[in-house]
């Protein structure tokens, strides 16, 4: 399974961001809705599952 270049974009700002962020965050970021950084997200711990990692949630906001 791969990532699209937006996927790949958001994990990148979540690597490079040493705080916690929120959706919203992340959306301005990547220009794009936060319903659609959700689903992004969604597949991006699809993505992540067989390797091993998860994304954390803490509340509203995904920490580095």
């Amino acid at each position: 399974m791969s990532i699209t270049k937006r996927q790949r974009e958001i994990v990148e700002f979540l690597l490079e961001h040493p705080h916690e962020v929120t959706a919203g965050e992340i959306a301005v970021e990547v220009k794009v809705s936060t319903r659609t950084v959700h689903r992004e997200l969604q597949m991006i711990e699809q993505w992540l599952e067989p390797l091993g990692m998860r994304l954390e949630k803490i509340g509203n906001r995904y920490p580095n």
